[in-house]
């Protein structure tokens, strides 16, 4: 069995990396439950964050919604991206 958990980012899971707190946010938004050891959930979560959740982030906050701050955004969390912390 494939080892999903990141040893860099602590409670990261699957190949995409989504922290748990992710999934969380996803399943009050979308109403739906998730697994994140799932490859294909944890695809269709990493990509509703990439595509909805962190454009939407930035844009309330009057950041620019380009790539390079939405992969940032991804890496650091968006919280993170915009504080700088």
């Amino acid at each position: 069995m494939q080892n999903t958990k990141s040893a860099i980012s602590g409670d990261s899971v699957g190949t995409f990396q989504v922290r748990p707190i992710v999934a969380q946010e996803y399943k009050r938004v979308m109403k739906q439950d998730v697994d994140l050891t799932n490859p294909a959930q944890n695809q269709m979560i990493a990509q509703w964050y990439l595509q909805d959740y962190i454009p939407k982030y930035l844009t309330s906050h009057n950041i620019p919604v380009v790539p390079n701050h939405i992969i940032a955004s991804y890496n650091m969390g968006p919280a993170g991206f915009v504080t700088g912390k």
